[in-house]
């Protein structure tokens, strides 16, 4: 039995409440596996969500997931 997710959405259903996840620098952004997160936003909470400069769509961001994800940025 292999372990491999087949979807983004079910790479991103391993996730727990909690949870601290780095979001890889720039052009390497998994932007799929970012979409599928946001999209998980409502079953969430405190998961801490580590990135440098990221490139792309950051729907984590947006003021109904506040409760559900919080950005450390480690951009200097």
């Amino acid at each position: 039995m292999s372990n491999r997710a087949n979807s983004a959405l079910e790479a991103v259903g391993k996730v727990k409440s909690g949870d601290h996840i780095f979001i890889h620098s720039a052009g390497a952004a998994p932007q799929q596996l970012v979409k599928a997160l946001a999209q998980r936003g409502g079953e969430l909470k405190d998961v801490s969500i580590y990135q440098m400069h990221t490139e792309g769509v950051a729907p984590y961001v947006k003021p109904e997931f506040q409760n559900a994800f919080h950005v450390k940025a480690m951009f200097m």
